[in-house]
């Protein structure tokens, strides 16, 4: 009995890390594919594009992070959230020329207006 018990606690796990591990993975490619979009938008040199690619990979690790450490204290998280976004803006603003900061500024206000208009009634 303890054997079947086992097979099936192996199996339950396994079916659960399968089911996860797509998720993951499409997360990081739509993740991928925002930054690509945006480094392209941007007008970025390699060099520009591949910092991009850093700060938002240590934006994203520092917002798993905080969802998992925060689950209670909502407030401490969102406080932290914030400090995680504030940084991640410094840092792109720090990377971009005085142009690319206007056009990323430009982009920031665009999406911005899109998320207001979604959020509205009737999405308009």
């Amino acid at each position: 009995m303890n054997n079947d018990f086992s097979r099936l606690l192996f199996a339950v796990a396994l079916i659960t890390i399968f089911m996860i591990s797509p998720v993951n993975v499409q997360a990081q490619a739509i993740h991928r594919a925002n930054v690509e979009q945006l480094a392209e938008r941007l007008e970025l040199d390699d060099d520009q594009a591949e910092a991009l690619q850093d700060i938002q990979d240590t934006y994203l690790e520092a917002y798993k992070k905080v969802r998992k450490s925060n689950k209670k204290n909502k407030e401490h998280a969102l406080a932290d959230l914030g400090m995680a976004r504030a940084n991640r803006e410094r840092a792109i603003l720090d990377l971009l020329s005085d142009a690319q900061k206007d056009q990323y500024l430009e982009i920031r206000e665009e999406e911005k207006a899109k998320m207001r208009r979604r959020h509205r009634p009737g999405g308009k």
